[in-house]
């Protein structure tokens, strides 16, 4: 590798934290932020004779062969509105009327996030 002493920028001093008594953090809220999706199964791959999965996703299932795994897609035809979040191909957003849980007051409020993070996360302590 090189030899001689690091350069100024690699230096010990830039690894350490600047001189900041106070940080606030500034985020916007009210924008539609991806929450969570959706899915449902598509398919079903079971384990073979002795270890058969069983129940709605082998009554959902069109394929019964494989090894084990239950294939998944996003659920295009999920509701339109999930426990006051707006689904849109199987994506669930926030929106400014969802019901999310705000520390500093101690319960929830209608608000939602940024447009990409949500709003719960925002206000992590």
């Amino acid at each position: 590798g090189p030899e001689g002493p690091p350069p100024p920028l690699w230096q010990s001093t830039c690894l350490k934290a600047p001189p900041v008594a106070k940080m606030l953090a500034v985020y916007g809220i009210n924008r539609p932020t991806e929450r969570f999706c959706l899915y449902r199964p598509v398919s079903f791959l079971h384990h073979g004779p002795c270890g058969a999965l069983t129940g709605e996703a082998l009554a959902a299932s069109k394929d019964h062969t494989g090894d084990g795994f239950i294939h998944m897609e996003l659920d295009k035809d999920a509701p339109s509105d999930v426990q006051g979040l707006r689904c849109r191909g199987g994506i669930a957003y926030e929106v400014p009327t969802t019901p999310s849980y705000d520390p500093e007051i101690g319960q929830l409020r209608m608000i939602s996030g940024d447009g990409t993070v949500p709003y719960s996360s925002l206000k992590y302590p």
